[in-house]
């Protein structure tokens, strides 16, 4: 990557996600800190965004909200401090979005990684990209087109995350 890394996440949930995050999570506890000793990815990416490197990511959410989206909310500020973004949309708001069905990485729009799962949703590896790099530019613009910032969306959807 020498620009920038786009990440599409559109399912609701992803086995194999464990780990003392999770456990704290589950339990009701406070969640341990992520830093750039726990969590290896984060810590690349803070030197990518110190380099000044836009990294970025679009999360599709469908309502109701499933456990696994409902942890990902509570953690996502958590790494903040590697410097990327998180955009959040609502599938349900866009019927458009329902054409996004593949998790991909994208790289300086010239390289698209299309992330594989197995039946229990566990991350099995990631492929190259079955069509033109156009298809994958056109489905991150999508995303983006309705996408607002995590913040934004936390607070636009408080009443419902209350419930």
């Amino acid at each position: 990557m020498q620009r920038e890394a786009f990440r599409l996440q559109q399912h609701q949930s992803y086995g194999g996600v464990r780990g003392p995050e999770w456990d704290a999570w589950q339990a009701g506890k406070p969640i341990p800190p992520i830093t750039p000793e726990s969590n290896p990815f984060q810590a690349k990416t803070a030197a990518w965004t110190a380099e000044g490197k836009r990294v970025y990511e679009v999360v599709i959410v469908e309502w109701p909200l499933v456990e696994y989206v409902r942890y990902a909310l509570a953690i996502i500020p958590m790494c903040a401090w590697d410097g990327s973004e998180t955009f959040m949309v609502d599938r349900d708001v866009h019927p458009d979005l329902a054409t996004l069905t593949e998790d991909f990485w994208m790289f300086d729009d010239e390289r698209v990684a299309v992330m594989n799962y197995d039946e229990n949703e566990a991350f099995v590896g990631a492929t190259p990209p079955e069509l033109p790099i156009a298809e994958y530019i056109a489905r991150r613009d999508l995303a983006m087109k309705y996408a607002v910032p995590f913040d934004q969306w936390m607070h636009e959807h408080r009443d419902q995350l209350d419930r």
